[in-house]
């Protein structure tokens, strides 16, 4: 892990006091932030990274489409050292509730008994189907290490006529 990155996750500890789960949220962040900055933006020094290759990132994200509900981000990003799944469920509603606030994210439900769902970009459709590949991934991400993935991979369309939903390489 680079050094900066390093050192900014140590202040998170010692200054703000931040809980074991945001710093291992925050660390598995960065992780993913630099290995994409390597991989695809060939970039070896990440103090060397520019505007366009963080663009790039932002637009993967996007690109990728991934929606998500507070109790999918509780089972990902927000595990309880204790396993209590109330306290990591009320945490991620907190923290995408404020998301939304600072416009990092939208949300919207079809109706008022239903849980919100969190994204980026254009309000989705297909929601049911896209909530399936995300929790997919989360599944994958828990048992495997995931080292690639891409939402709704076009590359075999032109020869095979079909599009996966997700294209994913992983290490077990």
């Amino acid at each position: 892990m680079n050094k900066n990155v390093r050192k900014f996750l140590e202040m998170m500890i010692a200054e703000r006091g931040v809980s074991q789960n945001t710093f291992l949220a925050y660390s598995s962040d960065l992780s993913e932030f630099q290995k994409f900055l390597i991989e695809e933006c060939k970039v070896k020094d990440l103090e060397k990274a520019s505007k366009a290759d963080i663009k790039q990132y932002l637009s993967f994200l996007e690109e990728n489409n991934l929606i998500i509900t507070a109790e999918l981000a509780a089972q990902y990003f927000y595990r309880s050292p204790t396993n209590n799944f109330r306290s990591a469920l009320t945490v991620a509603q907190r923290r995408l509730a404020l998301c939304c606030e600072l416009g990092q994210l939208k949300r919207c439900r079809d109706h008022i008994d239903q849980c919100y769902i969190y994204y980026l970009g254009k309000r989705p459709s297909k929601v049911d189907h896209r909530l399936m590949v995300t929790e997919f991934l989360i599944n994958m991400q828990k048992k495997y290490e995931v080292i690639k993935f891409k939402v709704e991979f076009k590359e075999l369309e032109k020869q095979y006529s079909m599009r996966p939903d997700v294209f994913i390489v992983f290490k077990f």
